[in-house]
């Protein structure tokens, strides 16, 4: 079985290449007569290819590393009050149950209690308007890792070498 190959969009066989590099491609063409149509690429629109399927890859891995951090920094759960070191989870459920607060603050009966992400700590909120801020201050925190993981993105997706792609670095 010959080697298959993209080229130019088109997938085909190898069918030969000769001394100088040109490949000669069959992309499945066949003469009335049954022969093989086959058609020639130089070395370097052949390289392109490649080298153009490789970028890709690289992106896409990339892009993967740049989601794996954005959840992970999500996952590791938001702070509030600011600096009171108390950690709120952001799990599916989590955010499910925020979204339930949010949607219903005025419906609620309060007080209501909160416990942080290890169940250490309870924190109160005793109306609507904490509600809101609590939300809010959730819904900050994970937007400003979205939207810099997001600018990371467009960074790796105009990269047009490989170089450029290894200098995108994570560091969040």
């Amino acid at each position: 079985m010959a080697e298959p190959i993209t080229v130019g969009g088109r997938t085909g066989e190898i069918d030969r290449v000769e001394s100088d590099g040109t490949t000669h491609v069959w992309f499945g063409d066949v003469r009335a007569d049954g022969a093989h149509i086959v058609e020639a690429f130089t070395q370097v629109e052949i390289l392109g290819t490649v080298d153009a399927v490789l970028l890709h890859q690289l992106k896409a891995n990339k892009i993967l590393e740049i989601d794996a951090t954005t959840s992970a920094l999500i996952d590791r759960g938001f702070e509030y009050p600011a600096d009171s070191g108390q950690l709120f989870s952001l799990s599916l459920v989590a955010q499910s149950n925020l979204t339930n607060a949010i949607m219903n603050r005025d419906s609620l009966a309060y007080p209501i209690q909160w416990a942080t992400k290890d169940s250490m700590t309870v924190i109160t909120l005793k109306d609507a308007s904490m509600v809101v801020q609590f939300y809010s201050t959730a819904l900050l925190f994970v937007r400003g890792h979205r939207d810099s993981g997001t600018a990371l993105k467009v960074q790796v997706i105009a990269a047009s070498t490989p170089e450029e792609i290894d200098a995108i670095k994570d560091d969040r």
